[in-house]
């Protein structure tokens, strides 16, 4: 039986006068060419649940979630993050470099950054050949094809790209569609998906001018926006004209795996893994005390980063996942200070597992002032077996199913979050619900700001 403790919905918000706002902008340094996007995290503190901000550039230009891209000139640019109520901001530094000629090999980070090994274009096998404990820098942008299975105690220092996905030229026009052979990939197949995303359970993504393109099932549903892939023929197809873009395609199914304890991953960027359902691009669950940190983790098809016991995943950006951001087992987590968002967007069947993050049979998780928002599903999600769960401070807004949903569980506590506008995806009822508590008891909700969801506290 579900014992709950609700407390009246009223947040008044006192702040103490020596809490003096600080807006620190991550990685405070970066080096990256004419064009080329890199992401930029902002930490806000003493400001309670409002950690709002407005970036802007002197040069380049910026998204709302603080994705940059580098002007088209050489020179050095200013990024700055201002704290929306307090006005106080924090800046970071762009170092823009012309792209080196073809061929070329691009340099290794500087010292500045990081002092350790060059992680190489290979960098399966530089791991393989380091000990335990080695600090590896990456380059501005590897492409592996292999997965990286670190030892214990190592470091992984950006910044810097790991993509999981190839570059493809040589598309042939044939008064329709744009075609391209010798495509022999195909990954494994599995999940539910929606009617309208029938391939959502395969693991390849298409990508123009990193845009990702929806998989259709035939060559006849082709049309603006839209892929196909002809297995059989080892052929891709898409309607949009590729001359002058460029067009990615995922193959690598992750980037990192293994059982090391103590690993670090620092201002890396990982995207484009054509990872399965419920399979992380960092695919963690065996791991044991991990640090994934002012990082970006980005556009998988999979799961962004699957996790393992006292893992640490921290200031974050993890977004645009096909299936979910974060996801998976272990006990002693935090999830703290990472911006999770527009998840889901292969199109699998939120019920059966997509959204935000979904967490299974953890002891002691802590979700803690999370900015988690667009998600095409739940937004925060413990399902099956989860015990001594604590989710604070976190905002969750505008996802298409719950706001926080505690399912098929024990004790929780639900405080100090700011749930909003979740849950318009269908009809509202128990499933538009900006906090639901199902089948899960002993659960206190206290403290917490709920205000224009489908449906309330449930």
């Amino acid at each position: 039986m579900m014992k709950a403790r609700f407390a009246l919905l009223c947040l008044v918000i006192v702040l103490p006068a020596a809490a003096a706002v600080r807006v620190t902008v991550s990685p405070a340094s970066v080096t990256l060419t004419t064009g080329t996007l890199t992401a930029f995290t902002v930490r806000v503190t003493g400001a309670g649940n409002d950690r709002r901000v407005t970036w802007s550039v002197t040069c380049g230009a910026i998204t709302p979630t603080g994705v940059y891209t580098a002007p088209a000139q050489a020179g050095t640019c200013f990024i700055r993050a201002q704290h929306v109520r307090s006005g106080v901001a924090g800046q970071a530094t762009a170092l823009v470099t012309e792209p080196l000629p073809p061929g070329a090999e691009p340099p290794s980070p500087p010292a500045s950054t990081c002092t350790g090994v060059d992680l190489g274009t290979d960098p399966a096998a530089t791991v393989a050949s380091h000990p335990a404990g080695t600090i590896y820098c990456l380059r501005p942008l590897t492409r592996i094809r292999a997965t990286i299975t670190p030892k214990n105690s190592d470091r992984f220092e950006g910044p810097g790209t790991l993509s999981g996905a190839v570059v493809l030229t040589g598309f042939q026009f044939d008064g329709t569609n744009y075609g391209l052979g010798g495509q022999s990939i195909e990954g494994s197949v599995h999940g539910e998906c929606l009617p309208t995303y029938p391939r959502c359970n395969r693991s390849e993504e298409l990508f123009l001018d990193r845009q990702r393109l929806r998989h259709v099932a035939s060559l006849g549903e082709l049309g603006p926006g839209l892929w196909y892939f002809d297995y059989p023929a080892d052929r891709v197809y898409l309607r949009d004209n590729p001359a002058g873009k460029v067009v990615e395609l995922s193959v690598q199914p992750t980037a990192f795996q293994g059982s090391a304890t103590g690993v670090t991953l620092r201002h890396v960027t990982l995207e484009m893994f054509a990872n399965p359902a419920q399979v992380g691009a960092l695919a963690g669950e065996q791991t044991i005390a991990w640090t994934v940190e002012d990082s970006v983790v980005r556009l998988t098809h999979g799961v962004g980063i699957r996790i393992g016991t006292q893992m640490h995943v921290l200031r974050n950006i993890i977004s645009g996942h096909g299936q979910l951001g974060i996801g998976g087992i272990g006990n002693d987590v935090l999830v703290e200070g990472n911006e999770i968002a527009t998840n889901n967007q292969a199109g699998f069947n939120p019920g059966w597992e997509a959204g935000g993050t979904k967490f299974v049979r953890t002891d002691r998780l802590v979700v803690r002032n999370n900015w988690v928002h667009h998600n095409l599903g739940p937004g925060l999600w413990t399902d099956i077996e989860n015990i001594r769960t604590l989710y604070e401070g976190n905002t969750s807004e505008d996802n298409l199913r719950m706001g926080i949903f505690h399912e098929i569980s024990y004790d929780a506590v639900i405080r100090g979050n700011v749930v909003r506008r979740n849950g318009f995806g269908f009809l509202p009822w128990l499933w538009g619900a900006g906090i639901l508590v199902a089948a899960s008891p002993n659960v206190e909700i206290t403290g917490n700001t709920v205000e224009g969801n489908a449906d309330g506290i449930v």
